[in-house]
């Protein structure tokens, strides 16, 4: 006669003790919850950023756009605009002379304009000089887009975004900001945004395709951003304001374009402004939307909070049917070794560390509850044969 396989003698208990589906399932429910009290706790936050710098080390930076950060630092912020606030107009006009003198694609300004005083920008055209093969020269205009602050309305379900050059508006102008989860830490990206005066592009999105970088409609949707080379120094090339001035007046370096063909943004790191929490730690926020300029095109959609519950649910599922079918140690390894390929796989599709920890921290907590239940079972099962009369053999004889 053929033995029935573990998998159907499980269904037949199951169907035989109704109790048994309470103790095949109460782990499984219980461990929905772990990923979001390991979010709301910290433990994630903590552990994330180590494990994205060792997940980074060795990740190459992508062959995306070439793009330049343009800062003003602390001394530039005292020397050039004289610590006074808004910027004055004319040194900002001044420093996008610069950068648009090194020949660059386009420029992003990633500074609130909307104070009156930048009136005076509006309808300013900025032109770098080139050299063609006939040798004459030409001005050429360098594309700049301006940045919006933007505020979110939940009531009315759009973004309501600032004026732009004083209320004066401007050609290109996109949207500067940047959501934070629930802990605070950005890790994803919205490529364009529903607003008051319509659809408008983010910043890094919006220079890409003024720079003549972007795909033909490929501009919405929510992604997540791809940090890397953070341990072989800073993979992304670095200006200071005052650097560019000086680059800008001496005829050997401007000569040679040293921004040709590459993106700029220029944007604040002075007295704190603009300073963004990532899973590498604090980082200004121009070089974030650098950052997501240059690995746009190989950035993944984010995974749904649905997606995540799901695959939770699904291997709890399995290690409770791996545990009641297999000896104890090989359920272990077996639920172990899944959990390692199913995180790395899990990683490999959304480039978020994140939620690889989520889904494992929960899967391994599923593997320590199975654990302590087939101990405890054991145990059970033991103390029962050694009550037993014909285990002790204490009643046998009269």
């Amino acid at each position: 006669m053929r033995r029935p396989s573990k998998a159907r003698r499980l269904g037949r208990q199951m169907k035989a003790q109704p109790r048994a589906w309470w103790r095949l399932l109460w782990p499984i429910l219980g461990a929905i919850s772990v990923p979001a009290l390991f979010n709301v706790a910290g433990f994630v936050k903590e552990v994330e950023g180590p494990l994205v710098r060792v997940a980074t080390r060795y990740v190459k930076a992508p062959q995306g756009p070439p793009v330049t950060v343009v800062q003003i630092a602390d001394a530039d912020f005292q020397q050039i605009f004289q610590s006074h606030r808004p910027l004055a107009p004319a040194k900002l006009a001044e420093v996008i002379d610069a950068i648009a003198a090194l020949g660059p694609r386009a420029i992003a300004v990633d500074i609130d304009t909307s104070d009156p005083v930048f009136r005076v920008l509006a309808g300013r055209k900025w032109y770098a000089s080139k050299s063609p093969k006939s040798g004459a020269q030409a001005a050429v205009e360098v594309p700049v887009v301006w940045a919006r602050r933007a505020t979110f309305s939940k009531l009315a379900d759009r973004f309501y975004v600032t004026d732009v050059l004083g209320g004066v508006g401007a050609e290109r102008t996109a949207v500067a900001e940047l959501a934070e989860d629930r802990d605070k830490v950005v890790r994803s990206y919205r490529r364009s945004f529903p607003t008051d005066k319509g659809k408008i592009l983010a910043l890094p999105i919006e220079l890409l395709r003024a720079g003549g970088l972007l795909k033909p409609g490929d501009e919405d949707g929510e992604r997540t951003i791809n940090f890397y080379g953070n341990t072989s120094g800073d993979p992304i090339r670095r200006w200071w304001s005052s650097a560019v001035l000086r680059a800008a007046r001496e005829p050997d370096i401007a000569a040679g374009k040293p921004l040709r063909d590459r993106i700029v943004l220029l944007g604040g790191a002075f007295q704190g402004v603009d300073e963004l929490e990532t899973p590498l730690g604090w980082m200004r926020g121009v070089v974030l939307l650098a950052h997501i300029a240059e690995t746009d095109s190989g950035n993944a959609e984010p995974a749904a909070r649905t997606a995540l519950l799901a695959v939770v649910f699904l291997g709890a599922c399995l290690i409770a049917v791996c545990f009641e079918t297999t000896r104890g140690r090989t359920a272990v390894l077996v639920s172990l070794s899944g959990i390692l390929c199913s995180l790395l796989l899990y990683w490999t599709y959304t480039r978020v560390v994140r939620d690889a920890l989520l889904v494992g921290t929960a899967l391994v907590v599923i593997v320590g509850q199975r654990i302590y239940l087939k101990i405890k079972q054991a145990s059970k099962e033991k103390a029962e044969a050694e009550r037993s009369p014909d285990a002790s053999g204490s009643k046998t004889l009269r």
